[in-house]
């Protein structure tokens, strides 16, 4: 589909949860993503052609997927033909295959696998962005634990990093556009690494 893809194979997608914005950290922050969970292999894909902003950095530890307990990372790649940077949040560290700032990277070519925490946390970044962005509620307030799934859509919208784009619609448009193999072979005679001096 088109000059973009699905953030995971499709052997890899279990289901999408539609919580951007529900309560995270006891109420503290909000949910700045989605999260698409995943089956074994768990493969996870550019979107499109794109480089890294910055080096992965570790995310959180997860055991409660079912590729085992272990540390998971996040990759931030800026899609120019997008217009957007994604964070691909919840890799498992092992699995990572993209290492360095200004790496470039192809439409479906394999960053990682997802399967430490079961899911792939995605975030969608206005612009090229090289820092990810929290999303709290604003200052004496809390997500409630009996709020809704996106509690902070509703009613801390004023308090979202205006660099934080919502993701609903825009993994909208990737429901059906998944990618094949064919972009790993053809990354794979590609120098894996900008050339820019």
């Amino acid at each position: 589909g088109g000059d973009f893809c699905h953030p995971l194979r499709a052997d890899s997608l279990d289901f999408v949860s539609v919580n951007w914005g529900g309560r995270r950290s006891k109420g503290r922050r909000c949910h700045a993503g989605l999260d698409l969970f995943t089956r074994s292999p768990g493969v996870v894909v550019a979107m499109a052609d794109g480089f890294l902003t910055r080096e992965p950095r570790k995310f959180l530890d997860c055991n409660d997927g079912w590729g085992g307990p272990g540390p998971a990372w996040y990759v931030l790649i800026y899609h120019p033909s997008l217009g957007v940077t994604i964070n691909y949040g919840e890799i498992d560290h092992r699995s990572l295959r993209v290492h360095s700032v200004n790496q470039r990277v192809v439409k479906g070519q394999q960053l990682g696998v997802a399967s430490h925490c079961g899911m792939l946390h995605l975030e969608v970044y206005d612009g090229q962005q090289s820092q990810p962005f929290q999303w709290y509620p604003p200052s004496g307030s809390s997500v409630s634990r009996l709020s809704t799934k996106d509690y902070c859509v509703r009613h801390y919208m004023s308090t979202k990093p205006r660099q934080l784009r919502d993701p609903r619609a825009f993994i909208r448009q990737f429901e059906s556009s998944f990618c094949g193999n064919s972009a790993e072979q053809r990354a794979a005679g590609r120098p894996s690494a900008a050339t820019s001096p």
